[in-house]
């Protein structure tokens, strides 16, 4: 995933001097990414022409809104507990 390539030595940088565990920081910086790719409009259009749904990409972004807000939540939280175990 190329925001792990950009970004996740800078994560673990930035968990290491704020004392946090940088595993966990990695987990959720990758969880994040793909949470965001769901809404790349590459994959949007992919899912629409693999699937020959032809209502539009804005209701699939509405379909698939909820869901992802709900994993990003539920990941964040789970994350939040995690570092402060």
């Amino acid at each position: 995933m190329s925001s792990n390539i950009l970004f996740g030595n800078l994560q673990m940088l930035a968990a290491k001097a704020l004392g946090i565990n940088p595993a966990i920081t990695a987990a959720l910086q990758t969880t994040g990414g793909v949470l965001g790719n769901s809404f790349s409009p590459g994959c949007v259009i992919m899912g629409i022409v693999t699937t020959e749904f032809n209502e539009g990409e804005d209701k699939i972004l509405k379909l698939m809104m909820p869901f992802t807000i709900a994993l990003a939540v539920i990941f964040g939280l789970l994350g939040f507990m995690q570092l402060l175990l």
